[in-house]
């Protein structure tokens, strides 16, 4: 799980009297940034901190994703991708696109015959609108979000 982060951000803290480090935050190889929901205390032996680190991380990435998934929902797409980290845009775009294909096969085996083809509408204007962003002036991390964003959701469709 640690295969991704190039660094983590360590601050100095006082933990029951004594002094030591702590985590607040996680940067990946590209330079992405976030910050951990609470820090965790980095002392005593590796493997029990780097454990600590982990389910601070897991719980962190956890609440973002439930966060971003519903802000997708409202903000821009463009803003949106700008906003959130590149690991929680995949997910939540995931999340959407196989929830838009479920409520599209419920309403197909309902009898809306044109469900399916709706779906695709939609999904084809994301991808005219990724395509779009990616011509566009965009920042070197903006531009790898978008471009791995765009790629599979056009896996997706096969």
């Amino acid at each position: 799980c640690f295969e991704a982060i190039k660094t983590l951000d360590m601050r100095e803290a006082a933990h029951g009297g004594k002094r030591g480090l702590e985590a607040v935050g996680i940067q990946a190889v590209d330079k992405e940034y976030v910050p951990l929901s609470a820090p965790v205390a980095c002392g005593g032996p590796v493997e029990s901190w780097l454990l600590a680190v982990e389910k601070g991380m897991v719980d962190t990435l956890a609440g973002l994703l439930f966060r971003c998934y519903a802000e997708m929902k409202k903000a821009k797409r463009e803003k949106w991708i700008r906003d959130w980290a590149g690991m929680l845009s995949l997910a939540a775009g995931q999340i959407a696109w196989t929830a838009e294909c479920t409520k599209a096969l419920h309403l197909m085996a309902e009898g809306h015959k044109t469900a399916m083809r709706q779906a695709r509408k939609k999904q084809t204007s994301l991808l005219n609108k990724l395509c779009d962003m990616v011509r566009g002036n965009l920042g070197s991390l903006d531009r790898k979000k978008v471009v791995n964003i765009l790629t599979v959701e056009v896996h997706s469709r096969e």
